[in-house]
């Protein structure tokens, strides 16, 4: 059966497929979730998912997992003092690149500053705890360990065993740094990517975390066809004006 809850917005060159966001037009507020890559530089994708996002909410987050990508720099051989140099200035370079001038309506939390919240160490000891202690919860983060791992090896990445204990690591500080931001404040959470099985079962309960009312929406973007799509002439014109 198809799923109702998905839906299809053109965006330019892209078709954005936005899944579990039935209800969305409730919320005035969003985050957009974006995970820096190394070696970061222009990003229609994401842009155009952005532009959406700012025409359809009143207050709009960008949240940057930049430095929390230290975990994939070290397993490539970066110390952790170089790795996390490294994806500081890689989040830098992101925000340059993606975010223009004449975005002044655009709040810009960086990784850090969710590390740096109060009850953040409190959080991350309860979540490694479950971990441990919790057969629900350490499957769910083993299945999106997994389904990580699956696509890495897609790419011919290699997986090894260091790296797996890096990804969980990985795994476990952000979920961590989700829960004070799910607890604080409601709105739209948009994440270019697939939903973490884990976050979903804190979110009902598990764990006995309590949440505001946030509806977490997993965003694809898919090529128009050439035939029918928009010049992304546009985007560039946007970029270069800012």
């Amino acid at each position: 059966m198809k799923n109702t809850n998905n839906q299809v917005v053109a965006r330019g060159n892209y078709k954005i497929i936005l899944r579990h966001a039935m209800g969305w037009q409730r919320y005035a507020s969003a985050r957009l979730q974006i995970s820096v890559p190394s070696n970061p530089t222009f990003d229609p994708r994401t842009r155009s998912i952005l532009n959406w996002v700012m025409q359809n909410f009143n207050d709009v987050t960008l949240c940057l997992h930049d430095t929390i990508q230290r975990y994939n720099l070290m397993s490539i051989g970066l110390s952790p003092e170089d790795a996390y140099k490294k994806a500081l200035n890689d989040g830098d370079l992101w925000l340059k690149a993606n975010v223009f001038s004449s975005d002044v309506f655009i709040d810009v939390v960086r990784w850090d500053s969710l590390l740096s919240h109060p009850r953040y160490p409190e959080v991350f000891q309860r979540v490694c705890a479950l971990y441990e202690n919790n057969k629900e919860f350490s499957e769910a983060v083993d299945h999106d360990l997994n389904e990580f791992a699956q696509r890495c090896l897609k790419r011919g990445e290699e997986f090894g065993s260091a790296r797996l204990s890096l990804s969980r690591n990985f795994l476990l500080e952000e979920i961590s740094g989700y829960v004070p931001l799910y607890q604080d404040s409601g709105a739209a959470d948009i994440h270019p990517g697939m939903r973490m099985k884990a976050m979903e079962l804190l979110s009902n309960g598990v764990g006995g975390f309590c949440f505001k009312d946030n509806l977490r929406i997993a965003v694809k973007t898919f090529d128009i066809e050439p035939s029918t799509r928009q010049s992304d002439k546009s985007i560039k014109m946007e970029k270069c004006a800012a």
